[in-house]
């Protein structure tokens, strides 16, 4: 698979898989908001599916885990319940806005994108090398680094404290219910627009990759500067980084 790389993900420009020989172009928030939050991340959550999840099921052998792949799970959930059929095809449609989406085929379990003449298949086969580059072009992870400070500076550790609380509980609102996920989006788009002295519309034309680097960005410049101010009204202990490095 051709390395996407952090430059590649922020600039927003579609890729081309070569492997794949298809064009992937990255949903912008808008995008996004249209389908609707919670349908984009359960069809995330749905075709990166690993079968592991149903070693513990009662009525699925080890067998039959071991002769099937990821593919023909979700293929055969996409199949079998119409609304998720209709939900990913929707989602697909985020990054192929100019293909027609066939999730059915009769006695081949395969997706077909088509464009005129041309014809994409996405089967067992490729569809890892397909999953993998739509998770790779939405992907929001950033590990966060922890906070040095001189232990013996009261008001330094206090400072870090408020700091790796306030981590934690940005954390926690990964682990939320998809439609509460919605609503921490749509507050967290009015603080970056409010705290960049940007339009929404202007937001919402980012794809995620972009969205929350810029969040990120704007979160460490606002810690930049209150260690700094912390800094000016006699703190001592506290190091105060970069917000752009």
């Amino acid at each position: 698979m051709a390395k996407i790389d952090k430059l590649t993900q922020l600039s927003g420009n579609k890729f081309y898989s070569e492997e794949l020989r298809l064009d992937f172009r990255p949903p912008t928030l808008r995008d996004i908001v249209y389908l609707g939050v919670e349908v984009f991340w359960k069809m995330q959550a749905l075709i990166n599916f690993d079968k592991k999840s149903l070693a513990t099921v009662e009525g699925i052998s080890q067998e039959t885990l071991e002769k099937t792949k990821n593919f023909d799970w979700i293929y055969s959930f996409v199949n079998n319940d119409k609304k998720t059929e209709e939900n990913l095809r929707n989602y697909f449609l985020l990054f192929f806005p100019n293909y027609e989406i066939l999730l059915y085929q009769k006695n081949l379990a395969q997706f077909v994108l088509k464009n005129g003449e041309e014809v994409h298949i996405i089967d067992s086969t490729n569809f890892d090398l397909f999953k993998e580059t739509i998770i790779k072009l939405t992907s929001v992870k950033d590990e966060e680094e922890d906070i040095f400070v001189d232990e013996k500076n009261e008001a330094a550790m206090r400072i870090r404290k408020k700091l790796l609380e306030a981590r934690k509980k940005r954390s926690e609102k990964k682990n939320v219910s998809q439609e509460e996920q919605a609503s921490i989006l749509a507050n967290s788009i009015s603080t970056l627009a409010t705290g960049l002295g940007v339009t929404l519309n202007q937001i919402y034309d980012l794809t995620l990759p972009q969205f929350f680097e810029q969040l990120k960005r704007f979160q460490r410049k606002v810690s930049h500067e209150e260690g700094f101010s912390a800094v000016l009204a006699g703190a001592s202990g506290i190091e105060v980084e970069d917000w752009y490095s």
